[in-house]
């Protein structure tokens, strides 16, 4: 079955006004199939199915990062349902820094991060720039992701050259796509490396 949506937007009730329901607009003006729980949600309809109906039906999700995330056991519940599905994510920082998600999720924390401080335009094209194409040259399999010349957690645009497996693209490709990010066992090794990597610094 082929997706639906381009886009499942995550994100805690908290930050709807300020953040998520303007990227959501944004992303829609620019003709993108958007799932938002405040345009998608159909009265009378299961809360849960209708959640989970959008992100099986979308290309990947946008995870609204933030304090309230994080502390919503709903968001939390969404998360392990795009994990389980292997829908690709794209983190977006709002209003906390990358250091915040590690310290919460090592998984999570391994993945190239889009600040919110961007602006709202910035932030839009570079979610534009990371939803999985159709061409199968950029879902390709790698076991390695690695952000040469650019901090863990670093703006994927900031990266001189995303190193995927043993090939190098230039940072105009998209990160979230591959589908190295489609593999729940690949993230989960992803962040306990990192998490052994920040331990063993600590010891030294």
């Amino acid at each position: 079955m082929l997706p639906h949506f381009d886009v499942f937007i995550s994100h805690a009730t908290e930050d709807k006004a300020k953040f998520a329901e303007p990227l959501a607009m944004e992303l829609k003006r620019r003709g993108l199939n958007v799932w938002y729980d405040g345009f998608s949600l159909i009265p009378g309809k299961s809360l849960r199915g209708s959640i989970e109906k959008g992100i099986s039906e979308s290309k990947c999700a946008v995870l609204v990062l933030s304090r309230h995330f994080f502390e919503k056991s709903w968001t939390q519940q969404e998360l392990e349902g795009m994990f389980s599905l292997g829908v690709p994510l794209i983190p977006v920082l709002h209003e906390i820094d990358i250091v915040y998600v590690q310290e919460r999720s090592p998984i999570l924390g391994a993945l190239v991060a889009i600040q919110g401080s961007l602006g709202l335009k910035n932030v839009a094209d570079r979610i534009e720039l990371a939803i999985p194409s159709k061409d199968p040259a950029r879902t390709e399999s790698v076991d390695v992701i690695m952000c040469v010349g650019g901090a863990v957690g670093e703006n994927v645009l900031k990266c001189p050259t995303l190193t995927l497996g043993q090939k190098n693209y230039s940072s105009r490709h998209e990160l979230f796509g591959g589908s190295a990010l489609n593999y729940t066992s690949r993230l989960l090794a992803m962040g306990s490396l990192l998490f052994l990597c920040f331990q063993w610094e600590k010891i030294e």
